[in-house]
């Protein structure tokens, strides 16, 4: 495949020394690293970072990728600030010895820009943030020739094994990368790369999706709650047989092909119901019904014990859209309801539905990397609508020990996005998942997670086909399952030759110490999986020490 030089960009990796040299020498540094040109070429390898900078500074106006800027990028910040380079928000050509950052208030990595002489650039991005994926699986999804190899990460001899470990890393992430930008995808994130390629066609932005006042904006940002998350409390903690997993096929895409969704200005109003979607603030007090399940998630408190309403604080004041109201009246008394401001929009059904069909026809297809692609944008680009239209940023410096720490700055404007018709989006996920639950019963219902409805039951035929796009696909039947909490369970099912194969979903647990319980327990999993359950040494933490970050061995708990 010919590069495309209107992209001139590399992929590089660092191999760093562990949490033991750091014990030993109270400092972490680089020992190896490779950079791959976007055929898979290694053009320059080397042993410290002194030898890795004096090769970049060749590669005036290239992007040189890491895959987990967040990582590798704390080598390059303690780089810079030793070597007493200056930050500048603003660089010019003129500029020489200087650098700047793009990393938000949250601490997410996006680009870290190097201009070490006159009319000299070059730029370090994230390409975790473009393919959101382990190495690993990068090397499986895209189907490429090599896969991710294994090394002892407190042996740094440089040989030819390591050599190819690092290699192979670099090349997997540039061949991946090569594929997404001979397709046109050049952005520095997925839902970047989603919505430029959907305004590139999309001829009427302004008309339907135009910019909306700030005020708006951040108050109504309120009423966009995440997937629906949750466990039956009737089937926590226990062992269940034969639970049926149904997921929805391409959610998101269906909602944006075949609803109604809000576009243009709101539209003040003095009653609710006159248009198909609407936004409310409204004063309301509920309790949950008996017999019904909560499905109304709180603001800030995704995947925290106690994140679904019972019942409200009192009268409580709520941003909520009118979807998300009706599926609020249908598991909720609601004893006051009083309407405080009733925005409609008037909806049109189609908006999405090229983008939607050219991406799904690709992923449907082709295997390998262009389905892989495919579906990156069928899921990325309703987020992108959502984006927050104010945002801090930080600014990297070395404490008094040396240690990179980040100032948070004032928030500031960024790009305005239309906010509403995310909310309509996620707003209809909800209603699909709901409609499942409600199909299968709440005696029989298990688990949802955004998109997947896990049931002891069956769903109704209606909606369930395997192939049909919003369609339920009957994913497996799990034998054996436990569901602990929000994503928190563990069960195992008939893999291929038919064999038995356990799988641990649990959020805040690596896959080193899933892989030691299930090697450790086998079919005991289910006994010892569980709240309280400790296992010491495989969780790893990132720290902050001189010269970059280190990963922690600590102990991981499934909390009370």
């Amino acid at each position: 495949m010919k590069n495309s030089n209107s992209d001139n960009w590399y992929v590089a990796d660092f191999e760093t020394t562990t949490f033991e040299y750091y014990q030993k020498y109270g400092c972490t540094k680089v020992w190896l690293y490779a950079i791959s040109n976007p055929d898979g070429e290694i053009v320059n390898w080397g042993e410290d970072i002194n030898e890795f900078f004096k090769f970049i500074k060749t590669l005036n106006g290239s992007i040189v990728y890491f895959h987990n800027l967040k990582f590798d990028g704390s080598f390059i910040l303690n780089y810079f600030i030793r070597q007493k380079l200056q930050y500048k928000d603003k660089i010019t050509f003129k500029d020489a010895g200087c650098y700047n950052t793009l990393i938000s208030d949250i601490g997410q990595f996006y680009q870290i820009t190097y201009h070490p002489h006159r009319g000299c650039t070059i730029k370090f991005q994230d390409s975790l943030k473009i393919i959101p994926f382990k190495v690993e699986k990068i090397a499986k999804d895209f189907k490429l020739p090599m896969l991710k190899g294994h090394i002892n990460y407190n042996d740094y001899t440089v040989n030819e094994t390591t050599k190819a470990y690092v290699f192979n890393d670099v090349k997997i992430v540039a061949l991946a990368l090569r594929e997404l930008k001979a397709l046109g995808l050049t952005q520095m994130t997925t839902a970047s790369c989603a919505y430029n390629n959907f305004t590139v066609d999309f001829k009427f932005m302004n008309e339907y999706f135009p910019q909306l006042d700030t005020e708006f904006l951040e108050e109504y940002r309120l009423a966009y709650r995440g997937g629906r998350c949750q466990v039956n409390p009737l089937y926590e903690g226990q062992i269940l047989y034969n639970v049926k997993r149904y997921d929805v096929n391409s959610m998101y895409p269906a909602v944006m092909s075949f609803y109604d969704l809000p576009f243009g200005k709101p539209i003040r109003c003095t009653v609710p119901g006159h248009y198909k979607f609407e936004l409310y603030k409204v004063d309301i007090k509920f309790k949950l019904k008996e017999g019904h399940l909560p499905s109304l998630l709180k603001k800030n408190v995704m995947w925290a014990e106690g994140s679904y309403y019972i019942e409200s604080d009192g009268l409580e004041t709520m941003y909520i859209s009118n979807i998300d109201l009706q599926i609020l009246e249908r598991h909720y008394d609601i004893e006051s309801l009083i309407y405080l401001e009733i925005f409609g929009f008037r909806t049109i059904n189609g908006l999405f539905k090229n983008y939607i069909d050219k991406w799904y026809m690709i992923k449907s297809q082709n295997v390998g990397a262009k389905r892989a692609i495919a579906k990156l944008m069928l899921n990325s680009l309703y987020g992108k609508f959502g984006s927050r239209c104010k945002g801090a940023s930080k600014i990297p410096y070395l404490d008094e020990e040396g240690v990179l720490c980040f100032a948070t700055t004032p928030e500031l404007d960024m790009k305005k996005y239309y906010l509403p018709v995310a909310i309509a989006i996620v707003s209809y996920a909800h209603l699909i998942i709901d409609d499942a639950i409600v199909s299968t019963g709440f005696d029989k219902f298990v688990y949802c997670d955004t998109d997947s409805v896990h049931t002891l039951g069956d769903l109704d035929r209606s909606i369930v086909d395997n192939l049909l796009l919003g369609k339920f696909k009957l994913e497996a039947v799990e034998l054996k399952s436990k569901y602990i909490r929000q994503k928190t369970y563990c069960f195992c099912e008939l893999g291929k030759d038919n064999e038995i194969e356990y799988t641990i979903t649990c959020a805040g647990m690596n896959d080193a110490t899933k892989q030691y319980l299930l090697d450790t327990e086998k079919e005991n999993v289910f006994n010892v999986f569980d709240k309280g359950l400790t296992i010491e040494g495989y969780k790893l933490l990132p720290m902050q020490v001189p010269g970059g970050t280190v990963l922690v061995p600590s102990t991981f708990t499934l909390k009370e």
